[in-house]
């Protein structure tokens, strides 16, 4: 399997503060404070989302924790300390599990919702996301149901009703913030690179024919409204 999945491990070393209130479980109250909050959040440092951290240490330069011998709440930390007022400070460095998303990874996961515009997928039990009718495969038909609670289903060329797990890349992503949480929006394709490039090259013009019969005297900037389905809320 030559897929490649945006999932990556990464060494990360932040120089901290120790304050006097973690002295007596440093390599726990650090990780709590500086690891913690970060988990399952899009973080724009890492530009992805923090699944999992392991091996921390703590230390007076940047280094991993050895392998053989794991550093504990009981290992003795040298700290560096510039003023007798203020708190001593040591280099936090751990092994982070990231999902980082790109245009072109893959993703699998099972279908969640059909409708006529599109399908939504819930990824690796995790992430929302959203492949527009457009990026679907050519033959695909979506066949509509009479019942009030089921809006309908897609069919391939074959006649075989789409459900279950499906594999699909990334088309385009976004991230952000609002309130106490932040977003990830994640629009895929199951189309080639160079049928999505025609795609492309369709909606742009479709756009400027748009705007020129809206306003023909000025200019009318598109505004992207993100489908429901693709969001997921960290």
């Amino acid at each position: 399997d030559d897929k490649q999945y945006p999932f990556f491990t990464q060494t990360f070393s932040q120089r901290i503060p120790v304050w006097p209130a973690a002295f007596d479980e440093p390599l726990t109250k650090m990780s709590h404070e500086y690891l913690d909050p970060m988990l399952n959040r899009y973080s724009p440092k890492f530009k992805g989302v923090l699944l999992a951290y392991k091996n921390v240490n703590l230390s007076h330069r940047p280094q991993r924790a050895s392998v053989e011998k794991p550093p504990t709440n009981d290992t003795p930390v040298v700290l560096e300390s510039f003023e007798c007022y203020a708190p001593p400070f040591a280099w936090l460095t751990a092994d982070l599990h990231l999902f980082v998303p790109s245009r072109g990874a893959w993703m699998e996961g099972e279908i969640n919702l059909q409708s006529e515009g599109h399908i939504g997928v819930v990824c690796f039990e995790k992430f929302n996301a959203s492949i527009s009718r457009k990026s679907l495969p050519k033959g695909w038909q979506f066949v509509e149901q009479e019942e009030e609670e089921d809006t309908g289903y897609w069919m391939t060329e074959n006649g075989d009703k789409v459900e279950g797990k499906i594999y699909f890349r990334i088309k385009n992503f976004s991230s952000g913030s609002t309130g106490d949480y932040t977003y990830l929006s994640l629009q895929g394709t199951m189309l080639d690179d160079e049928a999505e490039k025609r795609i492309a090259t369709e909606e742009r013009d479709a756009e400027k024919s748009r705007r020129a019969r809206s306003n023909p005297n000025g200019l009318l900037y598109p505004t992207m409204r993100l489908p429901e389905s693709s969001m997921t809320k960290l």
